[in-house]
């Protein structure tokens, strides 16, 4: 599988569970708890993903069942407690994702130059060139 489709796309591919298309609702049932964000005072109950199976692609859909702790102090804590629905229709192969090359000059003191570059890596930004 090309790189992009991992870098851009997240697209999923495993030869071991993923071997059908019969294979994804199975699979996201078992396995995708983890895949959605949830905590303190937020939640997220869908999700998308991609599926490579063979060489057809598939955006799949999941939907989960939230429960939530009411604390002693602070907002509640949300949590997956099941997946409620899993649903794909099969797609074409993603393209690439054209991207911008931009130049950016920018005064900034070292410690707000070390929160961008955190920032900057955590969204995959790529960059050159800082002092």
């Amino acid at each position: 599988m090309e790189q992009y489709l991992i870098d851009d796309y997240g697209v999923i591919e495993s030869e071991q569970y993923l071997q059908r298309v019969e294979d994804i609702e199975p699979y996201f049932e078992n396995c995708s708890e983890g895949m959605f964000d949830c905590g303190r005072g937020y939640y997220q109950d869908e999700i998308y993903r991609f599926v490579k199976i063979g060489d057809k692609f598939y955006n799949v859909r999941i939907t989960a069942v939230i429960y939530n702790h009411k604390q002693d102090r602070g907002a509640e804590l949300y949590y997956v407690n099941s997946i409620a629905d899993v649903t794909y229709n099969e797609i074409d192969k993603p393209l690439p994702i054209l991207k911008k090359l931009i130049n950016l000059e920018v005064a900034i003191s070292d410690s707000r130059l070390a929160e961008l570059k955190e920032w900057l890596d955590t969204h995959g930004v790529e960059y050159s060139n800082f002092a």
